[in-house]
């Protein structure tokens, strides 16, 4: 079995939505987490850059 998804790395607005909308569907946080970053590297596009670093 994997692991659930890590919504505590999510920023807040976005992790209530998961949340929110995981609870109203009834279907797994995964499948509203892979929902929501596909629409905003849909909407990105090219246009964006994300750089790692340790907290």
């Amino acid at each position: 079995m994997l692991p659930s998804f890590p919504t505590d790395v999510m920023p807040l607005p976005w992790r209530a939505w998961l949340t929110d909308t995981a609870a109203s569907t009834g279907a797994p946080i995964d499948y509203a987490a892979q929902a929501l970053l596909g629409a905003v590297s849909g909407l990105c596009g090219a246009g964006a850059a994300v750089q790692v670093t340790p907290t």
